[in-house]
């Protein structure tokens, strides 16, 4: 647990394979703690919503397995505060908006909710589209963090394990990963464009 944000220090030991791998809950109290100290977060969604744009209801029905859904439904939306300060980028992976996990009303809320966060000076989203063909997100969805003064780190989910790579190998591979996302997805007006269509056809649907 990190003790001041302002204090991270993520910087590997040496330059072997650095990793850090926490089970069960553990991973979520250090990707909170990184995610708070981070100057700039990058995300891959492939076919649900990233947890740091996600709805109420949305948040609900991803957690609901959880023995205290609600705690951990308000635990997740208040950690969307990071998105009043901190630079975020989301790659979101067109089938997202095609895996209802929730109602068709609930649905239109989280594009709508893509839309307004999407608006802010420090928040981008862009749609990578069917015509993109295979992209690095056929790899899985992943999570970036840069830092004022550290390495930066990977974050990976997987089952019910977190894993933090600090290793240049990892970092430098979902950099490249990131540039080729930048050059397929729709630039953020189209991607406005595609999430507005979303959010009309899922109003539809109700």
């Amino acid at each position: 647990m990190l003790a001041d944000p302002n204090d991270v220090t993520t910087d590997p030991p040496d330059d072997r394979f650095v990793a850090l791998v926490l089970p069960d809950d553990e991973w979520i109290t250090e990707f909170l703690d990184q995610e708070q100290a981070a100057t700039r977060i990058v995300v891959g969604s492939t076919m649900f919503f990233p947890r740091l744009v996600q709805t109420g209801a949305y948040a609900r029905a991803v957690l609901k397995d959880k023995d205290d859904v609600e705690a951990c439904v308000a635990t997740r939306l208040r950690r969307q505060d990071v998105l009043t300060r901190t630079r975020f980028l989301a790659f979101l992976h067109y089938p997202t908006f095609r895996t209802p996990l929730v109602a068709p009303a609930d649905m239109a809320e989280q594009a709508r909710k893509l839309l307004e966060l999407g608006a802010r000076d420090n928040v981008t989203i862009r749609i990578v589209p069917e015509q993109a063909g295979y992209t690095p997100l056929a790899n899985g969805p992943f999570g970036y963090l840069e830092f004022r003064a550290a390495t930066p780190v990977v974050q990976l989910e997987h089952l019910r394990h977190g894993i933090s790579f600090w290793h240049a190998r990892v970092v430098e591979s979902v950099q490249r990963s990131i540039d080729q996302l930048d050059e397929c997805a729709l630039d953020p007006a189209a991607s406005a464009a595609f999430i507005a269509a979303e959010a009309d056809r899922w109003t539809g649907l109700g």
